[in-house]
């Protein structure tokens, strides 16, 4: 799907996009080698039968991806509420649910707020998160409050 701007006025409630990724033993090494944090439950035996993806990085799997429909171009993202219900095995495929709960305009700017939430493969919930993000941080002109 080509991606739109992020144009305010495209950006409807209800809006909803899909998305999947494999956590795969590279992308938990990789955030190892960033964030520093080795813990023996992401590469080996862990009570959950198995090495299990470190807890933020599938809410950061949700930030690094972009709507499907719009660029993430000039977003800042303004507030994060995550819950998690349950581990992350390494190697299970993961889909991510996004859907646009709420825009809004506030301090004459444009934002909106999304909600994910992620499954393994067998549908149990790991993840849901809800992301307030500003659109554009310059100010909306006058004729557009």
């Amino acid at each position: 799907m080509e991606q739109q701007s992020a144009d305010f006025d495209h950006i409807q409630v209800g809006n909803e996009y899909s998305f999947k990724y494999k956590l795969t033993p590279e992308l938990v090494e990789d955030y190892i080698k960033a964030s520093g944090d080795r813990n023996s439950w992401y590469t080996g035996a862990s009570p959950f039968g198995g090495p299990i993806a470190p807890l933020v990085l599938v809410p950061r799997m949700h930030a690094s991806s972009a709507s499907e429909g719009y660029s993430a171009s000039g977003r800042v993202q303004t507030s994060t509420n995550s819950q998690f219900f349950a581990p992350a095995k390494v190697g299970t495929t993961i889909t991510v649910s996004e859907k646009v709960i709420e825009r809004y305009i506030k301090r004459g700017r444009d934002y909106v707020d999304r909600q994910f939430e992620s499954r393994d493969e067998n549908g149990v919930l790991v993840c849901r998160e809800v992301r307030s993000s500003l659109v554009h941080y310059a100010k909306l002109e006058e004729g557009r409050k």
